[in-house]
């Protein structure tokens, strides 16, 4: 079978591999797409990765956003089922944890079924933001992760969504999906802009970007006794300033889902919200691409229109 494989940092072969081996426990699954996370392939990518090479797409996590239909089934799935999963996704056939697959809907198309893990980590997200409706809240970072969550907080009924993000053609998509407002972050002037905006500043704040800068901004933006969410993660680590935080007597939530079990629940959820037309990916996912074009991701990825990208198997 065809397989992504990393020999070293920077250098991703498709190859001719042998078929992964299911045993007793395990779905094998024939993968139809899986999305590009791109934090998650950097690191793998990295020449500060730690780990062994060859890194091979049926025995790691170098593509986990998959979907695709079973082919030996295991627990509640059956051969010839649609499933979403978070594993390997950068093969034509991978195995799969059953603890880590869900049913796909019948009225979605399987592509858009990759999307069931970011999906969860968005839905886990907007489960923390306790909103009442009209009420104002910012989001920090418009890249696929902080569009998809804009488009949750819509179904909540939030007042206004006011949006920062430092690229010209991320904050104008997030205008056409519905922002209020949207300022760039390295502007001087978008704090106290976003302040008077406000009356004061927002009573919840969502850092999506994964920026640290972002991250010190936040405090800034919210108003005393307001809610950070941080649903960005910070690779390098971030410097926060806990008096700041403590003065203003924020409350901190980290934000991810910490289990199987509820990644099972969240990636079911999410799918469902996507038949339901809360969630809309046509305009964010903006490059679909064969396995034997996946070299090119980095490239795509500086383009001033990328947002989301899916490898199309």
């Amino acid at each position: 079978m065809r397989a992504a494989v990393i020999h070293g940092p920077g250098e991703v072969r498709v190859e001719d591999i042998p078929p992964p081996q299911p045993s007793a426990g395990d779905l094998l699954v024939q993968v139809r797409a899986c999305g590009v996370d791109l934090p998650s392939n950097q690191g793998y990518l990295s020449e500060h990765y730690s780990g062994d090479y060859p890194v091979m797409s049926q025995g790691s996590f170098f593509g986990h956003e998959g979907c695709g239909t079973v082919l030996k089934g295991a627990e509640e799935f059956e051969p010839g089922d649609r499933i979403a999963y978070l594993g390997p996704g950068y093969a034509e056939q991978a195995l799969v944890n059953p603890a880590r697959a869900v049913g796909v809907p019948d009225s979605l198309p399987l592509m858009d079924a990759a999307m069931a893990e970011p999906l969860a980590v968005v839905v886990n997200t907007l489960d923390h933001t306790a909103i009442a409706p009209g009420e104002d809240i910012a989001i920090l970072g418009a890249g696929f992760m902080g569009l998809l969550i804009m488009q949750g907080l819509r179904s909540q009924h939030a007042g206004r969504i006011i949006v920062t993000e430092p690229q010209p053609h991320r904050r104008q998509r997030a205008l056409e999906l519905g922002a209020t407002a949207c300022f760039n972050p390295r502007d001087t002037q978008t704090v106290p802009a976003i302040v008077q905006l406000t009356g004061g500043g927002v009573g919840n704040c969502i850092e999506a970007s994964g920026n640290p800068a972002a991250l010190a901004q936040a405090p800034s933006i919210l108003r005393a006794e307001g809610t950070l969410i941080i649903h960005g993660y910070y690779r390098g680590g971030a410097e926060v300033d806990l008096g700041v935080w403590h003065a203003k007597e924020l409350t901190v939530i980290n934000s991810h889902p910490s289990s199987d079990t509820k990644y099972k629940r969240l990636m079911a959820q999410g799918l469902e919200m996507l038949a339901d037309g809360i969630f809309d990916l046509q305009p964010l996912i903006t490059h679909v691409i064969p396995l034997e074009e996946i070299t090119r991701i980095p490239q795509m990825a500086a383009t001033p229109d990328f947002i989301k990208a899916v490898v199309a198997l």
